[in-house]
């Protein structure tokens, strides 16, 4: 199993005081950036909002009491809970008035783009 979340929400989670106690830390993970992986762990506060990162593995330690220990587990029950998403989408250019007048019928806002 793998999830692919767009590098803002992954950095809102990662920043989340529910999810990680001071004591909280990951172990056994593979996280990617756009496709890419390395033995490190990414340097998550240079990605750009609209990179993707991929989680395929982890658990996490020391997690506060009701946090689930399983990474991805963890990152699917934190996006359940929020109140707003945030999606990276692309489509050709001459699309872009259509895509968000489109949103802007459905009640999206658009906060850059």
């Amino acid at each position: 199993m793998q999830l692919d979340v767009p590098a803002a929400l992954f950095k809102a989670f990662m920043k989340d005081p529910g999810v990680w106690a001071p004591s909280t830390f990951w172990d056994d993970t593979r996280i990617g950036v756009n496709g890419a992986f390395s033995d490190d762990d990414p340097d998550f506060e240079a990605l750009a909002a609209t990179d993707v990162v991929r989680v395929e593995c982890g658990y996490l330690v020391n997690q506060p009491e009701g946090v689930p220990a399983d990474l991805i587990d963890c990152l699917q029950w934190w996006l359940a809970a929020r109140t707003e998403m945030t999606m990276v989408i692309s489509f050709p250019p001459s699309l872009h008035e259509r895509v968000k007048a489109c949103l802007g019928d459905l009640g999206v806002t658009v906060k850059a783009g």
